[in-house]
């Protein structure tokens, strides 16, 4: 016979948040990565020949162009985002 287990509403709560801090925790960490990746970009951007950046992206990177961009746009828009 197989043991009972009891999940009592506290103990769904504390999973609930240890989820939902996670959750932030991740969330926090890719955008972190995704403005990196963008910092990277852009300095490849700036040291490429006037139109061949998408080429290059293609070549060496295993991601689409539109992803780049993406993540150029993350590095743009977060100079304020820190590690905590």
């Amino acid at each position: 016979m197989l043991p009972t287990i009891t999940v009592d509403l506290p103990f769904l709560a504390r999973e609930v948040n240890d989820a939902h801090t996670q959750t932030h925790n991740h969330a926090k960490g890719m955008l972190l990565e995704a403005k990196r990746a963008g910092e990277a970009l852009l300095k490849a951007k700036g040291l490429c020949p006037h139109g061949t950046f998408k080429d290059w992206v293609q070549a060496h990177c295993r991601l689409s162009y539109r992803q780049a961009t993406a993540y150029m746009r993350v590095a743009k828009l977060s100079k304020d985002v820190k590690a905590e």
